[in-house]
């Protein structure tokens, strides 16, 4: 059995697209990279590939809502983030109250910010604001 370290560094690309990185081992006179199913003793399955998918891809959670939320960006669910004390993963679990509670507390920051001079922008060069149900 042997270890093998991979370090990746994140770029701003990671961001944006998905890589892959695929490696194949192949069999010699020591090694054998196919095995025999238990379910029947005939059928091989090969053991000797993996693909490893690396990106830094944040998609839309199926459980935000514009309405509340407004339009999803990274950096809109990042700042939520942030400001919220959560995690992306959190957003797969929040219920409707919680969407609710978030993009009024979130539009509230916003106003904040512009008040004091610092707007929030998105990466497209627009202001950042929450859904219409949060103004």
């Amino acid at each position: 059995m042997d270890v093998y370290s991979i370090q990746i560094h994140r770029t701003k690309e990671m961001s944006e697209r998905q890589y892959l990185l695929h490696f194949r081992l192949l069999p010699n006179q020591d090694f054998d990279t196919t095995l025999t199913q238990p379910q029947t003793k005939d059928s091989l399955v090969s053991t000797g590939s993996i693909t490893l998918y690396i990106g830094d891809l944040i998609p839309k959670p199926g459980r935000w809502l514009d309405t509340y939320l407004g339009e999803f960006s990274r950096k809109k669910i990042l700042l939520i983030c942030e400001q919220l004390d959560m995690t992306i993963n959190d957003f797969t679990t929040i219920s409707v109250a919680e969407a609710v509670y978030m993009g009024k507390a979130m539009q509230r920051y916003l106003n904040q910010q512009r008040e004091a001079g610092n707007i929030i922008y998105e990466e497209d060069g627009r202001e950042m604001i929450m859904g219409e149900a949060s103004q």
